[in-house]
Parts: structure tokens; C-alpha cells; sequence
């Protein structure tokens, strides 16, 4: 294994571990401020090579890869929206309505920002600033730019393709099992199914980003995707409030 094999999942590894301790151990958790930061600052040497052709007009105008940035959102929204949003939280409202909590990606969610609003003593306003500026600002950016600009981008350029997709993805998902970890008790199930989710994903991503070279696409994508699912949110939050 060579030494930048050993550097990408070193820092990878560091990285999830700070975001498991601050999703369920920190102070200041469930909000990830030092492992936001390593992912927003450390790739930007590697990422700006990915980058740097969405910086011209030429390339949203004649380079951009409209007809497989349009096929990967289809499958995406297939993946995402149709299967995990909509058949599988429908579902568990059928069979397990009393744990829907434990199970629910949705309903976890959104007993996480529950949790950190009575925690940090924030409005309910607040709290859904500060969830959305992560989901629809950082995420996008800082997440495409470590995962796929420095780490797929790194393991590529020493291993064949599917087993580079297969670490990026499996340690984009790890990162994400991690959180709900400040809820008591921890909704395993709901865990492990938004790990599943993000392992399809981020599958779904590699391959964007080994076909078209560009981060562009995929920042755009997760973009999209998570504004959709703030909005999913936020209508599960209303049904709360009416329900109550």
C-alpha cells in the first residue's frame, strides 16, 4: 500500500472519528465544527483541479455534462426520494408505527433537532437556520470537495475504480451512521438505513465523478437533493405540530 493510499484514509479515518465524537460526545454536539472545517479546508489544493473549469462560462455553456448530470439525478431521486423517502418510511408508518422514531430516518431527524434546540437553548427558527445552512451550504461544497476531490481522487490514482467508489461511499456513509449519535437511546435501525442510503449514493457520485472529471455536477446534485429533503423535513415537522 503506498504512502498516499495510507495519507487519504488516515485523514478520512481521522475525520469520521472527530464527527462520531462530536455528533454524540462533545459539547457542543450534535453540530460538527472541527471535522465541517477539516472537510471544507484540507481538499482545497486537491479539489481546485476539479473545480477550476466551472470557473469559466465555457464550460456551463458548452462542457457541462447535461444529458449524465440529468440520468444520475433521475436515478438519484429513484434511489433517494422514491425508495428510502417515500416506500420505506411509508412502510414503517404501516408496521411499526409505535417505534417509528427508532426506525424513521425522517422522524430521527427531526428528534435530532429537537434534541440540539433543548440542549443549546435555541429557537425552533434557529435550529433550522443552522440545519439548513449545513445541509444546503456546507454539505454540498465541503462533503464533494473531501470525499471525491481528495479522497476518491487520491485512491484512484493507485486503485481501479470500483474499489475506490467502494471506500469513498462506504466511508461516506460510516460518517453519516454516526448522526444520530447524541439521541438516547441510539436509533440503530434509522442509523444503518441512512448509512445504506448514503452507501447508494455515494456509489451513484463516483461514478458521476469518474465520468465527467468535474465536481460541478456532483455539488449541484447533493444540492438538489437535500433541498428536497429539507423540505421533506419540514412537512414531517408540520404533521408533528398538527398531530400535537
Amino acid at each position: 500500500m503506498s504512502l498516499l493510499i495510507i495519507y487519504c484514509l488516515g485523514i478520512s479515518l481521522c475525520v469520521t472519528l472527530i464527527a462520531y465524537y462530536e455528533s454524540s460526545k462533545a459539547p457542543w454536539s450534535p453540530f460538527l465544527i472541527l471535522s465541517a472545517l477539516l472537510c471544507l479546508f484540507l481538499p482545497w489544493p486537491y479539489a481546485l483541479t476539479w473545480l477550476s473549469p466551472g470557473f469559466s462560462l465555457h464550460y456551463w455553456l458548452h462542457s457541462f455534462p447535461l444529458q449524465l448530470f440529468a440520468l444520475t439525478l433521475v436515478f438519484q431521486l429513484l434511489w433517494d426520494q422514491i425508495f428510502w423517502a417515500f416506500f420505506y418510511e411509508k412502510i414503517l408508518k404501516k408496521y411499526f408505527s409505535r417505534r417509528l422514531p427508532y426506525y424513521s430516518i425522517l422522524q430521527a431527524t427531526e428528534n435530532l433537532m429537537e434534541t440540539g434546540r433543548t440542549k443549546h437553548g435555541l429557537s425552533k427558527q434557529k435550529i433550522q437556520l443552522i440545519f439548513g445552512m449545513f445541509i444546503l451550504v456546507w454539505a454540498p461544497i465541503a462533503e464533494n470537495c473531501f470525499y471525491w476531490g481528495f479522497l476518491y481522487s487520491g485512491l484512484r490514482s493507485q486503485w481501479d475504480f470500483l474499489t475506490s467508489s467502494l471506500v469513498v461511499s462506504l466511508l461516506f456513509a460510516l460518517r453519516h451512521v454516526f448522526q444520530f449519535g447524541i439521541l438516547k437511546p441510539i436509533p440503530w435501525p434509522a442509523s444503518i438505513a441512512l448509512g445504506i442510503n448514503t452507501l447508494g449514493s455515494g456509489i451513484l457520485m463516483s461514478y458521476l465523478f469518474e465520468k465527467t472529471a468535474s465536481l460541478w455536477p456532483l455539488i449541484l446534485i447533493h444540492l438538489l437533493l437535500n433541498a428536497i429533503w429539507m423540505l421533506s423535513q419540514l412537512f414531517v415537522a408540520k404533521q408533528t405540530e398538527t398531530i400535537a
